[in-house]
C-alpha cells in the first residue's frame, strides 16, 4: 500500500504531530507533498523523517504558490529553534 501525505508543515505544529504520529507507528509516507513547498517547510519534514531513521526516504514534492514569495513561520517556530 502506499502512503501520500499532503502537508503544509511549518505554519503550527500540527502537520509535524501527524507526521511523528504516523512514522513512531510505523506508517512511512512514500510521497510527501508540502504546500506552498519552501526550502525551511521541506527542511522540518526531512529533519522529522531524520530523527526516526526513514530510510529510504520518501519523495518530497513541493506545491508552489505563485502568491507566496516569503516563508512566514508560526508562532510556534521559536520552540523549532536548536
Amino acid at each position: 500500500m502506499s502512503l501520500l501525505l499532503h502537508t503544509d508543515i511549518g505554519h503550527d505544529p500540527d502537520d509535524v504531530i501527524a507526521l511523528a504520529y504516523l512514522l513512531e507507528h510505523g506508517y512511512n509516507p512514500d510521497y510527501i507533498t508540502i504546500s506552498p513547498g519552501f526550502n525551511e517547510q521541506c527542511d522540518i519534514a526531512y529533519g522529522v523523517i531524520h530523527e526516526y531513521d526513514i530510510k529510504p526516504y520518501p519523495v518530497i514534492l513541493r506545491c508552489k504558490n505563485q502568491y507566496l514569495k516569503v516563508y512566514e513561520p508560526g508562532k510556534h517556530a521559536s520552540l523549532m529553534r536548536n
